[in-house]
């Protein structure tokens, strides 16, 4: 059979282990209820999870563990992404996500946000900003990490303040066809090998983890403004 979000919500509150199923959902909550959830995404390869809606990655009681890596599934969401998303009190819980190989692909229409709210914040692999509509922005709703970061043309990625977006991935993690608004935000890369630095415009742009001996080349003219 066929399983139709329409305009509701659909939770996954189950303990343990749980496979998301690969569908098209409207607003997507993971809440496990009691002992911490283990949500795996997909159950085959090549599989694509759609949320039209909000996907909220929730932190109450234990938290969640996101396996992406074991179907490495694409993931697109078109409204808000959060997580380690509250409905209640989390304390310090947290969410932790194993990243895969499959892109994040946000797609907004308007503006919309990405927000981790974990003190840990979870590398969620490589991310897509496209296929939006209506002047399409992501902004920022606190610090972030990626892999890698794609800014398709006509579409905007804003720090929204003093963020941190960290990217971990080597070669070439942060691509800017689009418009890159650095707010009073900074970028941070930490690619452990040979990585290019995007040449767009940043606030405070850090280079090279702790103890890296990683070459970072300039692939453009890049700007940092608080200097």
């Amino acid at each position: 059979g066929a399983f139709d979000g329409g305009t509701g919500t659909a939770k996954y509150t189950r303990d343990g282990v749980t496979n998301i199923a690969a569908a098209t959902y409207n607003n997507l909550q993971f809440l496990p209820g009691g002992a911490t959830g283990n949500y795996i995404l997909g159950n085959n390869s090549s599989q694509t999870i759609t949320v039209n809606g909000n996907l909220d990655i929730g932190r109450d009681v234990n938290g969640v563990a996101i396996d992406a890596d074991t179907y490495d599934p694409a993931v697109t969401v078109k409204g808000n992404l959060t997580v380690g998303y509250c409905s209640a009190s989390c304390g310090a819980n947290q969410v932790t996500i194993t990243k895969g190989t499959g892109t994040w692909t946000l797609s907004p229409t308007g503006t919309k946000t990405w927000t981790d709210n974990n003190s840990t914040k979870q590398d969620i692999g490589i991310v897509s900003i496209s296929a939006g509509a209506s002047t399409p922005q992501i902004s920022l709703g606190s610090s972030v990490k990626a892999q890698s970061v794609t800014i398709a043309v006509s579409h905007i990625l804003s720090a929204n303040g003093a963020n941190t977006m960290t990217l971990t991935g080597t070669g070439t993690p942060f691509t800017v066809t689009g418009t890159f608004t650095p707010s009073t935000g900074t970028v941070t890369y930490e690619g452990t090998s040979a990585t290019n630095v995007a040449g767009t415009t940043y606030y405070n742009l850090n280079v090279g983890g702790s103890g890296t001996t990683a070459t970072y080349t300039a692939a453009g003219n890049a700007t940092v403004s608080n200097v």
